[in-house]
């Protein structure tokens, strides 16, 4: 592994006894270093540090999709005002009540940490009614889970 600096994620998840998806959730790392010369460090993942993602919204709604963004751009990103913009990293999508989890991550000391969290519910007074949140984090600590507010579309 060529000497840097990297981010790593990994993803998973579980299943029932008929192959339904019961719970998904991504683990990252945002920074951690190869040397030159010497040993390549182990990079050890702890899953229990994933917790869920939940959002609390002025009216009552049911979870229809959690997609989560998690981008990381090197210190020479291509374009610093869209760090999302040739970076690497991944976006996960679940469907329905699935819950998702992700552990929180401290700033990127090298280049950007970008995070989007985006929550859609229905519900909402009404079959029509929808609910989403979305919460944009970029080039700083990602304490997620969390929300910063939420807005309502429909009637």
């Amino acid at each position: 592994m060529p000497a840097g600096h990297y981010s790593i994620d990994f993803s998973d998840e579980t299943f029932d006894a008929e192959g339904n998806v019961t719970s998904a959730y991504a683990v990252t790392r945002t920074d951690f270093t190869v040397p030159a010369t010497g040993t390549v460090p182990d990079v050890v993942l702890n899953g229990r540090t994933a917790v869920p993602v939940r959002v609390a919204t002025p009216l009552p709604a049911t979870p229809e999709l959690v997609n989560v963004g998690w981008f990381r751009t090197d210190a020479e990103s291509p374009n610093p005002a869209d760090p999302v913009d040739n970076a690497t990293g991944f976006d996960f999508t679940v469907l329905g009540s699935v819950p998702f989890a992700m552990n929180a991550q401290p700033a990127a000391k090298v280049g950007t940490l970008s995070s989007e969290v985006q929550w859609i519910g229905g519900g909402a007074k009404g079959p029509t009614a929808t609910t989403r949140s979305s919460t944009p984090r970029t080039s700083r600590g990602l304490g997620l889970p969390g929300d910063r507010g939420a807005a309502r579309d429909g009637a």
